[in-house]
């Protein structure tokens, strides 16, 4: 069985998408990874699993921004969810928790971009795994993940 990280690897590198790998200590956070790789909180896909109903759905949203309870249950039209516990984001994922990735695609979850993510031509985003970022261009992420651009995010 391959690893999240090398499914996303060969994802990228089968659809000839350009894009820089940074490898440095293992980070849990969005503050960490800024650290880790020099950038803006703003530039990183933070991604997160999120339990809705009977299914999981990946809301990715810069890291500067939190959440939006009100407008993610609005948009989705449910009154109930929760963020995944370590074992949903193993069984689900495939990797531990704070090592999200963005491209739920792989996997088969439906992924809600906020919009101001967009805004960035270049994001920087987790792939599995705690010791490596990702840099890759936005208009390349959408192209090969398909997202829905909707507005899920507050300061």
């Amino acid at each position: 069985m391959t690893s999240p990280y090398e499914e996303i690897i060969s994802l990228l590198e089968t659809n000839n998408v350009a894009h820089r790998e940074t490898r440095h200590a293992p980070v849990y956070t969005v503050e960490q990874a800024a650290k880790a790789t020099g950038v803006r909180p703003s530039q990183i896909a933070k991604s997160l699993l999120l339990k809705c109903g009977s299914g999981f759905i990946l809301a990715v949203l810069p890291g500067d921004k939190r959440l939006s309870s009100t407008k993610l249950k609005s948009l989705l039209k449910t009154g109930e969810f929760h963020f995944a516990n370590a074992e949903e984001v193993k069984s689900q994922m495939g990797c531990e928790i704070g090592a999200c990735y963005p491209f739920g695609n792989l996997i088969g979850l439906p992924v809600y971009a906020d919009n101001s993510l967009s805004k960035n031509e270049v994001i920087f985003c987790n792939p599995g795994s705690h010791d490596r970022t990702l840099e890759l261009k936005w208009r390349d992420f959408y192209t090969l993940v398909k997202p829905k651009i909707v507005n899920i995010s507050e300061k």
